[in-house]
């Protein structure tokens, strides 16, 4: 079974269940459990909890890139569970801003904790592709297909010198879990540009086809025609599933909904899918 929790998304329509601006989500893929990011708070594991899910049986956590929203329950996580491996990227932990002008018009968004020994050293620093279960792989950096978009993520982060340059946030990884009918693209925020994540995902699947996206777009930009020309990238590209959360944002995830139909789910923070039984 190859199966989905969202514990947290921007939105949810359950009374007993939080949302915050952020991405966590449980995938299970025959009886392996990884967590793929940790909102920005302990609202992950209050969700869990009243759905009667064990945090301590999980058995790998994910943390896609240092943002904020992204990694801000790892404490809490590690609270909760003492055995998980952290697969992250070793230059997550920067300062890094909203900029404007090259300079920061915003708090910092980066990771809001300290990298204690206690969560150090459980952390497994990934750069390259890495196989974290026999069919489940972090893409490490993704890396850039010169002939497709080049993405600006207007962001920038503080040097060590104490100035400031153009963030691209090169540790973004995705995770591709291998089902039965094609791979699942996992992806928190798609910062590289989310048909950028598809063509590298395609070359470390050997070729095989991309059944489904799941996870952040970034799409909050992109106008109705460049939504709609990128839902045909994806019919062209041969996804079948389309579910967009989180920094998708409303427009995009509906109009998605529009053009695929069936073929895009639409969940929201509490909600559980089965991809495959």
């Amino acid at each position: 079974m190859l199966k989905i929790n969202i514990l947290v998304e921007n939105r949810t329509q359950r009374k007993n269940i939080i949302a915050e601006h952020g991405l966590s989500i449980l995938v299970e893929n025959n009886g392996f459990k990884v967590l793929f990011d940790v909102g920005q708070s302990n609202v992950f594991s209050l969700n869990a909890k009243t759905d009667r899910i064990d945090l301590s049986e999980i058995d790998a956590l994910v943390i896609s890139h240092g943002h904020f929203d992204h990694a801000g329950g790892v404490p809490e996580f590690c609270r909760l569970n003492k055995k998980a491996p952290i697969y992250v990227h070793p230059d997550a932990f920067c300062k890094r801003y909203i900029g404007r002008h090259g300079r920061p018009a915003s708090g910092c968004i980066g990771v809001p904790w300290s990298c204690e020994d206690s969560i150090r050293n459980r952390m497994i620093f990934v750069r390259e592709p890495t196989k974290i279960h026999s069919n489940i792989i972090l893409s490490g950096e993704v890396l850039k297909d010169p002939a497709k978009k080049k993405v600006s993520t207007g962001l920038i982060k503080k040097k060590a010198e104490g100035n400031y340059e153009k963030d691209p946030v090169l540790d973004e990884q995705f995770m591709l879990v291998q089902g039965k009918k094609g791979i699942y693209l996992f992806s928190s925020c798609s910062h590289p540009g989310i048909i950028n994540c598809l063509s590298y995902a395609k070359k470390l699947a050997s070729e095989s086809q991309i059944y489904g996206v799941i996870g952040g777009l970034h799409l909050e930009r992109y106008n109705d025609e460049q939504l709609r020309n990128l839902a045909t990238d994806f019919k062209s590209a041969g996804v079948k599933k389309i579910i967009p959360l989180h920094c998708t944002k409303i427009k995009a995830s509906y109009l998605f909904k529009d053009y695929l139909g069936s073929n895009c789910i639409l969940l929201n923070s509490g909600d559980e899918q089965i991809l495959e039984n």
